[in-house]
């Protein structure tokens, strides 16, 4: 297995952050690099807090930290796909299962299933703005699973709808919430100390502030989830909610592929060695993504399972050699206006692969 050449990972590595900072792309990030199933790099640059507003500088700035919490977005939906083949390893669901069974609806159409909720192919629009329609939040599933683009199984169409629904599939199975069962059954067993939903306010100056948001009117988030939709559900959905220091990250990470038996370890199977769930039900990669080079890098061409998060979040695995790299930023800060990081992303995967010796 190839060793991490870690001082000119150091070296370049550094000068991405303080590059990235002096352009003001984001306010603070961390990278965190795992090889060979152990821990490897960490650092961190710049703040937590630098706005009080959508333009005013703090006076008082929030630096970043090593135990930072950061907003994850769109990561959270790892670990609700990972609740979810959890249950699947424990009979409590199936992929073939239909979303009308789940939640005792029927639409007329061709049904959805679990499979296609967890692969982003149940044809469901990518967002709707449910936190201005606060008339459907006492019961908002009716609601999110009516908004269709298309048949499910014919093509993958990212989708924060599916993946809403999804959460809220796994509370049904489990009869248990969302934060809870994922708390018990995912962080708790792979030794994730600090990972939360709705973290507490005294916790709020370790965590990473995100955007100044005018509707709905909350002013300077920090110290809840960003995510318009997650907010209104109450800070907990299977799309967006937690938070997690890179360290936590990254040990969910080599967790997953530490693990030789057990339910997580069937869970996990189900996710990474699908292929043939994939063919039969026309579906591609359940819950990670695959092949993405505009995060992933040269490491989109080995095998590479990983996400992102629209906060300035990323992962990603590379299971045949231990490797994880963690990036967690709040590029959101104070604004989402200030635009896409995924080169840095890339740039920081290939830096990663071509440290490696």
């Amino acid at each position: 297995m190839p060793a991490l050449d870690i001082g000119r990972l150091s070296n370049h590595a550094q000068g991405l952050l303080k590059a990235a900072y002096r352009a003001g792309r984001l306010p603070g990030a961390c990278i965190w690099v795992a090889n060979a199933g152990e821990p490897s790099f960490f650092i961190f640059h710049g703040f937590s807090l630098l706005y009080e507003d959508a333009s005013r500088f703090a006076d008082v700035p929030v630096r970043l930290r090593p135990d930072t919490l950061y907003d994850l977005a769109s990561l959270t939906k790892l670990y609700t796909a990972l609740g979810a083949a959890l249950l699947i390893a424990q009979g409590k669901l199936r992929l073939e299962d239909t979303l009308d069974q789940a939640f005792g609806v029927y639409t007329g159409l061709e049904p959805v299933r679990l499979a296609h909720l967890l692969s982003h192919t149940a044809g469901l629009a990518p967002w709707v703005p449910l936190f201005q329609n606060p008339e459907h939040l006492a019961n908002p599933w009716p609601y999110l699973a009516s908004f269709r683009n298309g048949p499910p199984g014919k093509e993958a169409c990212y989708s924060d709808l599916g993946y809403m629904l999804l959460g809220r599939w796994v509370e049904l199975a489990s009869g248990t919430p969302l934060d809870q069962f994922l708390a018990k059954a995912v962080l708790k067993p792979l030794g994730l100390g600090a990972a939360c939903f709705n973290p507490k306010f005294s916790q709020r100056p370790r965590i990473a502030a995100s955007e100044w948001q005018a509707d709905p009117p909350r002013g300077m988030v920090w110290g809840s989830v960003h995510d318009e939709n997650a907010y209104a559900l109450g800070g907990v959905a299977g799309h967006a909610g937690l938070f997690a220091t890179a360290d936590d990250v990254g040990r969910f990470a080599l967790g997953l592929m530490a693990l030789r038996s057990g339910p997580l370890f069937l869970a996990r199977e189900i996710l990474w060695r699908s292929s043939r769930i994939s063919r039969e039900l026309s579906v591609p990669s359940l819950g990670f993504e695959k092949d993405k080079a505009f995060y992933m890098g040269k490491f989109a061409d080995v095998g590479a399972f990983g996400h992102t998060g629209f906060t300035g979040t990323s992962l990603v695995i590379v299971p045949n050699d231990g490797l994880c790299i963690v990036f967690l930023s709040n590029r959101v800060h104070p604004s989402r206006n200030r635009g896409k990081i995924n080169d840095l992303r890339e740039a920081l995967a290939n830096l990663v692969f071509e440290s490696l010796r």
